[in-house]
């Protein structure tokens, strides 16, 4: 970017974060936070192309007030980054991993599909079932909703930050 642009994605208005691809969120550690975005929920769910297709720098904090000074303080208790391969859902695609690694096949996988309520047709389930065969996904971090949010766990994150692949502690 040159001096004096801004970038055209911000957190705030639900847009990834340009050029690095990612969004930054922040939200207190006792309350997980969520999102919404425009990508079918099923790719969000079950890590089919990369879950969100974005990762996230994620600020998690305990907020502390005095009511008569009328003041706040934030105390960052863990910064991370979500690659944007972790960012699926935590549930599904645990879920499929399993079946995968108990030697399931097609049928198992559309059973899952269907047993999550995942808002798509037959034929649509059928597809994606070959297509997770032949391109298992990787464990994803977020909870995903048929209504396309997404909300961190964050104290999963918390704990796993540094020690799984694609999730990296900062702070």
């Amino acid at each position: 970017m040159g001096r004096g642009t801004r970038s055209c994605g911000t957190a705030r208005a639900g847009r990834p974060v340009r050029p690095w691809g990612m969004e930054s969120g922040s939200g207190p550690a006792r309350e997980p936070r969520c999102g919404r975005h425009h990508r079918p929920v099923v790719t969000q769910s079950c890590g089919h192309s990369a879950g969100l297709g974005y990762s996230i720098l994620l600020f998690v904090y305990e907020k502390s007030g005095n009511q008569e000074t009328e003041t706040a303080r934030l105390n960052i208790v863990c910064t991370a980054f979500i690659n944007k391969e972790r960012t699926a859902d935590y549930q599904i695609t645990r879920g499929i991993r399993e079946i995968l690694d108990r030697d399931g096949n097609t049928d198992d996988l559309f059973a899952l599909i269907r047993d999550k309520n995942l808002p798509v047709d037959d034929v649509q389930a059928w597809s994606l079932v070959e297509e997770l065969i032949s391109n298992p996904p990787e464990l994803g971090y977020l909870a995903i909703s048929n209504a396309q949010q997404w909300r961190l766990q964050y104290s999963r994150i918390i704990n796993v930050a540094g020690d799984v692949d694609g999730i990296e502690r900062v702070t």
